[in-house]
Order: structure tokens, then sequence, then C-alpha cells
């Protein structure tokens, strides 16, 4: 969105000049990752201390579903000695708010 306090030729320029600027970087934006054994064992040079190692894959921001242990079972394969497991509990929605849904159905 631009504002342009009603000068709508500066805005349209303005506008023209992002938008060739994002299309120019458009290569920026993509996120190429690693595979996933390089960067366990990248994580393996880290040293001492807590490496944390976070599998977004299944968040509902990622684009799709990944209920894998894809991540787990890579560390166990480059044998990892100690590590821990977890997730973050999501909680279920409140009889109310499963009501108040239902009903806008």
């Amino acid at each position: 969105m631009i504002v342009c306090d009603r000068r709508t030729d500066e805005g349209q320029a303005l506008l023209d000049r992002l938008l060739g600027m994002a299309w120019d970087r458009r290569a920026s934006f993509l996120y190429e990752g690693a595979p996933l054994a390089s960067q366990i064992a990248h994580a393996r040079t880290l040293g001492d201390g807590p490496i944390v190692l976070v599998d977004h894959g299944d968040n509902t921001a990622s684009g799709g579903t990944q209920d894998v242990m894809s991540v787990i079972e890579e560390v166990m394969r480059q044998g990892f000695r100690t590590s821990s497991r977890g997730r973050s509990p999501i909680p279920r929605p409140s009889r109310a708010s499963s009501r108040r849904g239902r009903r806008r159905a």
C-alpha cells in the first residue's frame, strides 16, 4: 500500500519503483536449504552446549504437513549420543469455542 496524500503520480512512481526493485531481487527471496544430512553433520561440529535442531516442517506456515521423523531419524543415523526430543503442546480448543465454530459454519 502506498499512501501518497493525493499526490497520485508520485505514489504511482514510488509503487512502480518498489515493484521493480522486488522483481529485480526476486531470486534473493527464495530459500534454498542444505540437505538435512549436511545440516545435522554441521550441528555436530558446533561443540559443547545445547544445540537446538528445530523441525518446523509441520508448522502451519510451512506450506504442508510433514508429520515425519526425518530429523530424529538423521540424528540417530549419524550417531548422536545424547538427544532430547519434544514438541510444543497444542492445546485443545475449549468446548465453548468449538460450539461457536460449529454455529458459524
